[in-house]
């Protein structure tokens, strides 16, 4: 049975029972929660510091050190405010407390190798406790697969890679899916077995980081090397994931498919985290965090008499960030138009557009949108929401904008006023509505269209 925290009231207990500088005090104390307190300044305000500690017990799941020093410091006020957690079984969920967890093994291989993949997961998945991914049996139809791919890598227990004299006299062979193994890599312990080379014949591993582990020969003897790979799979011990490799539930015990962070650049919004924590509660696809990023005002600049936010001159280390977030997709919210390089010319005055050094950074101009939502008649709130539902759609899928006006969030409206209808009407089109290929992410997105976002 999984804990699904009542953020409303822990928000309610840190505000009517804590002084600013209470929190503060606690931020500095409590080393769990110390990046939060190196984030504050002398004019950070009491909500702003506790929007800090909310989201941070979030992501890093230490909510039970905050409540714990809560009921210690103010037990009256602790038990005004219960309760602090809403537990649902799901009735489709065992809850049976003997049933051994699935150990995920991610297998990644070269196309000449294909087939020797696919016998590998169809023997793995024949094992009880193994679950295997594999790209041609578990990519759901109309998903992009590069960020399936990551999300998979991220969350396995176990991270193949198949060896080959075909695969590895490839120039670059290196692909990302074993980029991004390494990097998980790097913050298991030495003693964990994480990443698996698989050689397939008598080819050599050029590759530096992989000489070093040990390798499992599948020649000339296939059973005997899968023999092997299934003893370390089945005889490790479950320990805890590094940092942010976690899968974060639901409250029916499930997990988000993808993880969304929304970041404030420079427009000042004071309820993001609560619109967060509104967005995962109305729906369970994607789940949703407010990680702070490094200033880029220094990429602001003039371009023909408007301010833009030139994503070019957007800093290395505001990317590098990314490494400890964990999320599959940031959207950057910035009040500027934006300016992209593009065959060497500068273009601007745009309204979307990944970022140049890693696509999984979106930056979002909500310029104008202030006029926009009051012609359409909403709150700024929904239309923040239904901007970053486009986003969602044209990262995650293989079906992005269309030319015509149709009042549709994927409208592409190049004269940006044209998103008034859509912003009216917060609904797909007929045709766009056929495109939605998965159940699961067409009752998220229309959930998240149809509530009204009033915090």
């Amino acid at each position: 049975m999984d804990q699904n925290y009542n953020w409303k009231n822990i928000r309610t207990l840190l505000t009517e029972g804590f002084t600013a500088e209470e929190l503060r005090r606690f931020c500095f104390d409590e080393g769990n929660f110390r990046a939060v307190y190196n984030k504050l300044t002398q004019d950070t305000g009491k909500d702003k510091i506790i929007d800090l500690l909310l989201d941070y017990a979030n992501q890093k799941l230490q909510t039970e050190i905050l409540l714990i020093w809560a009921k210690e410091h103010n037990p009256i006020r602790y038990e005004k405010y219960q309760p602090y957690y809403d537990i649902t079984i799901n009735p489709t969920i065992s809850t049976d407390v003997n049933r051994k967890p699935q150990k995920t093994v991610f297998i990644s291989y070269g196309h000449e190798d294909v087939e020797a993949a696919r016998r590998l997961y169809q023997e793995l998945k024949a094992e009880k406790g193994i679950e295997p991914w594999f790209d041609k049996e578990n990519l759901l139809p109309g998903m992009k697969w590069e960020p399936a791919i990551r999300k998979a890598i991220r969350e396995a227990d176990f991270f193949i890679v198949l060896l080959s004299k075909n695969s590895t006299s490839r120039k670059g062979y290196i692909n990302s899916e074993l980029h991004t193994a390494l990097e998980i890599l790097k913050q298991f312990p030495d003693d964990q077995i994480y990443l698996i080379p698989i050689r397939l014949d008598e080819c050599e591993i050029h590759i530096e980081d992989l000489r070093d582990i040990q390798h499992v020969d599948f020649f000339p003897d296939w059973k005997k090397g899968l023999e092997r790979i299934r003893v370390v799979i089945k005889s490790r011990i479950p320990i805890e994931k590094p940092e942010g490799e976690k899968m974060e539930t639901n409250s029916s015990g499930l997990g988000y498919h993808y993880r969304v962070g929304i970041v404030d650049l420079d427009i000042g919004l004071t309820n993001l985290f609560q619109l967060a924590q509104r967005l995962n509660t109305i729906q369970n696809y994607f789940h949703f965090t407010c990680p702070t990023l490094p200033s880029i005002t220094n990429a602001v600049r003039e371009i023909e008499g408007q301010r833009n936010l030139d994503v070019h001159q957007v800093p290395d280390n505001f990317y590098e960030e990314h490494q400890y977030l964990s999320v599959d997709l940031i959207a950057c919210l910035t009040k500027y138009p934006l300016a992209f390089r593009e065959n060497g010319k500068l273009l601007s005055n745009y309204f979307s557009g990944p970022g140049e050094k890693d696509d999984r950074f979106m930056f979002i101009s909500t310029h104008l949108l202030y006029e926009l939502i009051r012609l359409a008649g909403c709150t700024f709130e929904k239309g923040i929401i239904y901007i970053i539902i486009s986003q969602l759609v044209v990262y995650f899928t293989d079906w992005g904008y269309h030319d015509a006006t149709l009042g549709c969030v994927m409208d592409f409206c190049e004269n940006r006023w044209d998103m008034v209808e859509g912003l009216k009407s917060m609904r797909f089109c007929d045709g766009c509505k056929v495109m939605i290929q998965n159940p699961d992410l067409e009752k998220a997105l229309n959930r998240m269209l149809l509530d009204d976002m009033r915090l």
